[in-house]
């Protein structure tokens, strides 16, 4: 069960694309991989999880191992082999899981192709969503302060508990500002 994936403690980042996506899907995830690999201190499956649900009901095994390997192949974490878990289901169970985060997506028939945006839904050890991310490319500042202001406080460091008591996520913008008034005080 899907709930497997949380265990208390670490967040969840949550994506869903499709492997035989023509370009999205790709770009989000290898931009993904691109700020991973310039995080130190944030790996997937030592700080957290990954899942990456299929848009695809008729994806097989086959085609969500090959995307698996070719995203994984570029990231250079070996924890990521069992803390990024590539996720497939029936078009009911992916709708119900894409409206619980809030996702929304739509099967253009005469394209063959799913509209949908590219986001990664951060989830907090609880399974309740903390933030979403948008885009194809995700500031590795970003994405780490998003990452521990969701984690429990065992994964912050004591660098990033300070920003975040500095710094405020801006929805607007997609990244931390400063707060002048906690700043000074």
């Amino acid at each position: 069960p899907l709930s497997s994936y949380f265990d208390g403690e670490r967040p969840v980042v949550l994506t869903l694309n499709y492997a035989n996506c023509p370009q999205l899907c790709s770009l989000q995830l290898d931009g993904f991989v691109n700020t991973l690999n310039q995080l130190d201190d944030w790996q997937v499956g030592n700080q957290f999880q990954v899942i990456t649900i299929s848009l695809d009901p008729t994806e097989t095994d086959e085609m969500a191992q090959k995307f698996h390997d070719r995203v994984l192949s570029d990231y250079s974490v070996s924890t990521a082999q069992d803390g990024w878990h590539f996720l497939r289901g029936s078009e009911e169970d992916v709708r119900a899981i894409a409206d619980t985060v809030g996702f929304h997506y739509n099967y253009i028939e005469r394209k063959g192709e799913y509209a949908h945006t590219a986001v990664l839904t951060l989830l907090d050890p609880k399974a309740q969503v903390a933030r979403y991310l948008y885009g194809i490319e995700y500031p590795p500042s970003t994405l780490r302060l998003s990452m521990a202001e969701t984690a429990s406080s065992k994964f912050v460091s004591t660098v990033d508990a300070l920003i975040l008591r500095c710094f405020s996520f801006d929805a607007a913008s997609g990244t931390f500002v400063a707060n002048a008034w906690l700043i000074t005080k």
